[in-house]
């Protein structure tokens, strides 16, 4: 329950009455910043600001010298919106209305805290004008809404004059519709870990036992064959912890750990992009943990928890969805005439992890296979400066076969999601297999020896500007000079000139076996013939081929998008040899419909569309 009380304008929401109450205004000038007051807002996505930390480089540097320079600040008093003058869950809203929010402390004099203020639905509020009163202590939000639409405005982030961080969200439910919802969503919201469902753990398990420790020393004939029990238990347990880790990784990034900080939305769809979400209601966690939704109307809704990793909400440090089957996958509740109870949520953290940390969850998923399967590489295409990212691929290809053969599995470890996706490659001449070992230096040991090395450099000389990709392993080309070799491959590509910047040093022992840049003005205008080839079977229901072409050894991605132009999956990615190559494709927990896949090669791409059917 969002359990804020409404102030002494919620009976009147005329905006001159509301202006005598609260004296002179003043509008925020262009100077401030404030000229989004003119545009609906846009909507950035929560990956955006906490994936790519490149990006905020300037930012993070900023607070790492405040950090350094400051000492650990204690707040005297909670900093909090009190009220609005809208009443909570009100109805009649004018189309044209002004919204004050009333803070417990004065504001600073400039237009920060305006960002921090987001109406859902996005696309039906259009803020036209923001006013700061002389108190500074109830900013003005001159709305114009649309009829029959129900809102919420999800507020945090801000701070006082003084520094003081906002203590928890603030969210408010209004409609402009003459009646509201009244109907009760309830439940929880707690920090959890996440495993396999039980089916699956069983089934991992079954088969690690079986078939790779039939002969160890407890099973072999100098055991006797009826110690079982507890001891038995405790060895499975033992072999299960290695194949079923935590993927919440406490303490290590200091975000995720304050559950005041959630706000729980209801959604009319499930997305994985917050910015394609259509937002029916939102509430804000009470002090107890749990949440309640009291003006909601009958329908189908997704209930979905934010945790903000931070006091100024720029990155969303953990979330979760509803699952109440434990398959990985959103439920939606449907609400007729009743009250819905025991809604629980469980947030996961969001925290961006090294290469090794999903390593061994990559494993387990590899070991449900029905061929054995060798890991070959670990890749990433949006890497911190850490050396971190939100989602790694683990790409293992078929014992049997090698890495060419008719099975390439690559296991895709996301924030909440776990996506696997098979495939061929055809090179000439055929690679060496090399198996990826379990223990080689970490993507942020390899980050931290490419940025001695030219990479800090680089993201200066861009301006921070850039976006790294990792690849470790040495499947195809990586380093042509040792073709046994295993190494880390860095790459900078700045997103201002398309100029790249590559590292390569040895997995083991962090030699750098080579440093290399390109320039995009030296590049040769002449471009590579690529061609793309309408997937077969198509529309397909299970699984389907695609065939691509490249007139010389390029640098490939092939990836897949829904009609939101949200990427689903990766099917091929790094260089590949002149000549025709082709990738099978089996999606898993993807609706029936149309899908677009892409070819990229440098600056060119070429698309296609498919239908899949279930």
């Amino acid at each position: 329950m969002t359990g804020f009380s409404s102030n002494e304008y919620a009976g009147s929401r005329g905006r001159n009455s509301r202006a005598r109450r609260n004296g002179p205004t003043h509008a925020l000038n262009l100077d401030e910043a404030v000229d989004i007051a003119s545009v609906p807002g846009e909507r950035r996505s929560f990956w955006q600001y906490g994936g790519r930390a490149t990006r905020i480089f300037v930012v993070v540097f900023a607070v790492c010298v405040v950090g350094l320079l400051s000492a650990p600040t204690t707040y005297a008093q909670a900093f909090r919106i009190d009220s609005a003058s809208v009443a909570q869950n009100a109805v009649d809203v004018p189309i044209l209305d002004s919204i004050y929010f009333h803070f417990s402390e004065k504001l600073p004099f400039n237009s920060l805290f305006t960002s921090k203020f987001n109406w859902e639905p996005r696309r039906n509020a259009r803020r036209l004008y923001i006013f700061l009163d002389e108190d500074r202590e109830a900013p003005r939000f001159d709305i114009e809404h649309e009829a029959d639409v129900d809102y919420s405005v999800i507020a945090f982030g801000v701070r006082s004059e003084n520094g003081t961080p906002q203590t928890r969200p603030y969210v408010l439910n209004y409609t402009t519709s003459s009646t509201a919802g009244s109907q009760q969503v309830s439940g929880s919201v707690a920090f959890g870990e996440r495993t396999p469902p039980p089916s699956k753990r069983s089934l991992a398990l079954q088969e690690v036992i079986q078939d790779r420790f039939v002969r160890l020393p407890a099973n072999s004939a100098e055991t006797p064959n009826n110690i079982k029990s507890a001891a038995k238990q405790n060895a499975d347990d033992e072999i299960a912890s290695q194949f079923v880790p935590s993927l919440v990784q406490k303490g290590q990034s200091g975000v995720a750990d304050n559950i005041d900080r959630t706000v729980i939305y209801l959604l009319a769809f499930f997305a994985i992009d917050d910015r394609v979400w259509s937002v029916r209601n939102a509430t804000a966690i009470g002090d107890d943990g749990t949440y309640s939704f009291d003006n909601v109307r009958d329908g189908q809704y997704y209930p979905v928890a934010v945790n903000f990793g931070d006091d100024d909400g720029l990155t969303m440090g953990a979330w979760g969805f509803y699952d109440v089957d434990e398959d990985f996958s959103p439920d939606p509740i449907t609400v007729a005439g009743g009250a819905v109870q025991d809604v629980d949520l469980t947030l996961l953290s969001l925290a961006p992890v090294t290469a090794s940390v999903h390593r061994a969850l990559a494993e387990y998923e590899a070991s449900l296979s029905s061929s054995a399967l060798v890991p070959y590489r670990v890749r990433s295409d949006d890497v911190s400066l850490l050396g971190t990212a939100t989602e790694w691929i683990y790409d293992y290809y078929a014992a049997e076969s090698g890495p060419i053969g008719p099975q390439v599995r690559s296991i895709e470890i996301a924030p909440l999601l776990i996506n696997t996706s098979s495939g061929s490659i055809t090179l000439d001449p055929e690679p060496t297999p090399v198996p990826l070992p379990g223990a080689t230096l970490d993507s942020d040991e390899a980050l931290a020896i490419a940025q001695s090395n030219g990479g800090s450099s680089f993201v200066l000389d861009n301006g921070g500007d850039v976006r790294i990709t990792v690849e470790g392993g040495n499947p195809y080309n990586l380093y042509p000079a040792e073709p046994v070799r295993l190494v880390w491959h860095v790459e900078y590509v700045s997103l201002i000139s398309s100029d790249r910047f590559r590292v390569v040093l040895d997995m083991a022992d962090g030699e750098v076996l080579s440093v290399s840049a390109t320039d995009t003005e030296d590049l040769s205008s002449e471009e590579t013939s690529i061609r793309l080839e309408q997937n077969y079977p198509n529309p397909f229901s299970s699984s389907t081929r695609i065939r691509y072409e490249v007139g010389e050894v390029s640098e490939v991605r092939l990836s897949v998008f829904d009609l939101l132009g949200q990427e689903v999956a990766v099917l091929d990615r790094g260089l590949r040899s002149a000549g025709e190559h082709e990738v099978e494709w089996t999606p898993s927990g993807l609706s029936s419909g149309v899908y677009l896949y892409q070819l990229q090669i440098g600056q060119r791409k070429v698309n296609a569309t498919m239908l899949l059917t279930r």
